[in-house]
């Protein structure tokens, strides 16, 4: 609850405080996540149930300094970290559903990559298919 704490008056804003003390959420809620890829390997994410759309579309980091895997690293901890960690861990519990749809290699030598609109719109479908209920983009 530590960490609770140190986010506490953002968390306000947005009337989050009462729902985490309450929950952590449950494995059988699936939250997507459309982004870069995770650093599941990072302390504050080990132990999350993890799965991911595409495979194939590197949902592991390959360099963890990449913005594409920060940003995705960072989105993952705001959501999936664990509770008494600084992210702010707002539904630990809850499966992770990854569609790592920006790449962490990008035509301006590190940013982070576009996409089209055609591109992100199959994105959500696959991952509604794959059975998120709640999608993060």
């Amino acid at each position: 609850m530590a960490a609770l704490a140190s986010v506490k008056s953002g968390l306000d804003l947005i009337n989050l405080g009462p729902l985490m003390r309450r929950t952590e959420g449950h494995p059988e809620i699936v939250v997507g996540v459309i982004d870069g890829p995770a650093d599941f390997a990072h302390a504050a994410l080990s132990g999350a149930s993890v799965r991911m759309v595409r495979p194939e579309h590197a949902p592991v980091c390959r360099s963890a300094s990449s913005s594409a895997c920060l940003h995705g690293t960072a989105i993952a901890g705001i959501l999936f970290a664990k509770r008494g960690t600084p992210a702010p861990c707002l539904c630990p519990s809850c499966t992770v559903l990854l569609y790592a749809l920006f790449p962490e290699d990008s035509e301006d030598g590190g940013g982070l990559s576009a996409t089209s609109p055609r591109a992100l719109a199959n994105a959500i479908v696959e991952t509604v298919d794959a059975g998120a209920r709640i999608v993060h983009i």
